[in-house]
């Protein structure tokens, strides 16, 4: 997979980091987005739940709007399924 030259915003799972989305590719409706995962305990539960069958509820915060969405699937490698992507009214 390569590398975004542009990270955008990294997304949380249980408060853990788990990747960063293209700056120019930001998520704001359901269907598969590119991911760059990190190495670490987020990613690792992210996964670990899906592969249990079960959704992984996530966020990301950028230009002070905080965008929550569920994880469905990881169809391959740096790819991600979201479903219910929206913007929480009162962000940080």
């Amino acid at each position: 997979m390569k590398r975004f030259e542009h990270i955008g915003a990294t997304f949380h799972f249980q408060g853990a980091p788990v990747g960063a989305f293209n700056a120019e590719a930001l998520p704001r409706e359901d269907g598969d987005h590119e991911y760059e995962p990190y190495r670490g305990p987020g990613h690792l539960q992210m996964q670990e739940t899906l592969r249990a069958g079960k959704q992984a509820s996530c966020y990301y915060v950028h230009e002070d709007e905080k965008i929550l969405f569920t994880v469905i699937a990881c169809p391959t490698y740096g790819v991600l399924t979201l479903s219910n992507v929206r913007t929480e009214t009162n962000a940080p």
